[in-house]
């Protein structure tokens, strides 16, 4: 997928200037409604990502991105992000939100990572809570103008019982390794967050968006997705 010849990928290194980001329709800003809508469309599965490093014995967020957890053994979290967000020989500290109320550092490794797509799985410890749903991908994509959902942390802006959700329209994918759009704003720290479909399906994630018109967003396709996170759960 050569994203990198029409988009920027929306890597962040700061968290300074945030402003109210409203989706292409509305941002549910009501936490009733929102967490309502979240667990009826298995959406706790979204986590915040701050990459840490240690500087003269402090530590310093490096950047940060949206992700989801697919998988969780009693001993070992699985999570996708954007591959720009991973090192593929990176295993340090990454401090970790959820919106179920979890927020602490975890020493993690890149297990799985996919540069062409930019798709990233990242292992650790378990996280202390049971409330992920199973998360599935979609077995077909979304007819062009169907509504679709999007929980990300633009700007790292996400806290314990906390997300924005951003919705938008599908606009179609460009074959199968060519990239899908969407009509879901992103920037900085939405990177790795999950499109969802009505059902509450995974059909991409957020990988890049277009320099001068950010309200528009680009993803693999599911089945890049798919084939990533079963080699991953088998092994």
């Amino acid at each position: 997928m050569n994203l990198k010849k029409i988009a920027r990928t929306l890597m962040f290194t700061s968290l300074v200037g945030v402003l109210s980001i409203k989706g292409h329709e509305t941002v549910i800003d009501n936490f009733e409604a929102s967490y309502s809508f979240i667990h009826r469309n298995k959406l706790e599965n979204f986590v915040l990502l701050l990459s840490i490093i240690e500087l003269d014995n402090e530590s310093i967020m490096e950047s940060n991105a949206s992700g989801f957890v697919f998988k969780q053994t009693k001993d070992e979290v699985f999570i996708i992000t954007a591959d720009h967000f991973c090192n593929p020989h990176h295993f340090g500290k990454v401090d970790i939100t959820t919106i179920t109320g979890f927020e602490g550092e975890r020493y993690i490794k890149v297990s799985h990572y996919d540069k062409a797509n930019d798709i990233c799985v990242m292992r650790g410890p378990a996280l202390p809570t049971d409330s992920f749903k199973e998360i599935k991908i979609a077995k077909s994509m979304p007819d062009i103008g169907d509504k679709i959902y999007n929980a990300a942390a633009p700007h790292g802006l996400s806290y314990p019982e906390v997300v924005l959700l951003f919705d938008g329209y599908f606009g179609g994918c460009k074959g199968l390794y060519e990239g899908c759009l969407f009509t879901i704003p992103a920037a900085p720290g939405s990177s790795g967050s999950a499109v969802y479909n009505s059902k509450g399906e995974v059909i991409s994630i957020v990988v890049a968006t277009l320099e001068d018109f950010k309200n528009i967003s680009i993803g693999p396709h599911p089945s890049m997705l798919k084939g990533i996170m079963e080699h991953e759960s088998n092994n």
